[in-house]
């Protein structure tokens, strides 16, 4: 008679149990891994008609077939909106979801609260993933974090971490690259999504840039490994839109930035005790940089004074790698009149 092959590894397996009690040989407990967890993909899409083809059929084409797409129109102008409709009619592994345009951090906060995946992952709409990505990771599962390399869409640029296993509790390390582009955002990686749940970890709709960190940041304090994956499986589009020159933060906004970021990271070095000199460094100088840069677009004298007023009432320091940006952001708290002027002849 033929016996199946899994009750014949059921049997072996109840002999040896026996065997090592019996005996009293060691055992160790070993993880089980489901070898076919669900994988949600969540993709918050704006406008973004002339990508999002090429996006969504990087997922179709996965060999890894067990996952769900949530994509989140947020408020879309173009036709987004027919696109999403379109491929859910086609596959129900997808879903879609309308909402008004609340900005990126609400769109994915959307995605979170409907997926139902083991796992999570986001795909920004304009980039796409390898056709192994879900696989490379549904394979591995042991860790509570993994991380893939970038490849830029429309540079030679690739971005490969060390294929290698981190321990949190390895602060130093951890420090050094949260530096690193492909571990400060939020896509090209796999998050287990009981931790998200439990712990309801979300993005800061109040951020308008380093919201993608901040998430980072908050999932880092409940997790006790990271596997970092030496592939370039996520393609990044980054194109003129996407670029820090962008952006400015007012005086407001660079104030309520540095108190949430440092929220989250204070969260970190005391799970951990440790300052993360290199990261708190890094988050502040950008930051600065962009409060900055909005300082030196402003025309009027009495905007300018109101801003510098603001800046000068607030605890918050200013980083900035270049000593002239530091020595104009000292002199504002002496005399805004002199800054301003000087702002006036370097443009």
């Amino acid at each position: 008679m033929l016996i199946d092959k899994d009750l014949r590894l059921s049997i072996s397996g109840c002999f040896w149990l026996f065997y090592a009690s019996k005996y009293k040989i060691e055992t160790y407990s070993v993880k089980i891994i489901d070898m076919n967890p669900l994988i949600s993909v969540i993709v918050p899409v704006f406008n973004a008609q002339n990508t999002l083809n090429r996006c969504v059929n990087s997922i179709l084409n996965q060999t890894f077939r067990n996952w769900e797409l949530l994509l989140i129109d947020d408020g879309s102008t173009d036709k987004s909106c027919e696109i999403c409709n379109q491929y859910a009619a086609i596959d129900k592994r997808i879903k879609v979801f309308h909402k008004e345009n609340g900005g990126v951090s609400s769109a994915r906060n959307i995605g979170l609260d409907n997926a139902n995946g083991d796992w999570i992952t986001f795909v920004d709409s304009d980039d796409f993933i390898d056709c192994t990505f879900l696989e490379t990771f549904a394979e591995l599962q042991s860790r509570d974090l993994y991380i893939a390399g970038i490849k830029f869409i429309n540079s030679t640029t690739t971005l490969l971490p060390p294929e290698r296993c981190i321990n949190i509790e390895n602060a130093t390390e951890l420090d050094n690259l949260l530096n690193k582009l492909y571990f400060t955002v939020p896509w090209g990686k796999i998050y287990k999504n009981d931790i998200i749940r439990h712990n309801k970890i979300r993005f800061n709709i109040n951020l308008k840039i380093g919201e993608d960190t901040d998430f980072v940041l908050k999932y880092l304090v409940y997790i006790k490994d990271i596997r970092l994956v030496s592939k370039p499986l996520y393609h990044f589009f980054n194109d003129e839109k996407g670029k820090i020159t962008k952006y400015t933060l007012t005086a407001d906004e660079f104030i309520a930035h540095t108190v949430y970021i440092k929220k989250s990271l204070t969260a970190l070095c005391k799970k951990l005790n440790y300052e993360f000199p290199v990261t708190n460094s890094v988050l502040m100088k950008y930051y600065s940089h962009l409060f900055y840069v909005h300082l030196m677009s402003i025309q009027s004298y009495a905007a300018f004074k109101k801003e510098a007023g603001k800046y000068k009432a607030s605890n918050v320091d200013y980083y900035s790698k270049s000593s002239r940006n530091a020595f104009m952001m000292k002199l504002i708290k002496i005399s805004p009149l002199v800054v301003f002027l000087l702002f006036r002849l370097l443009k």
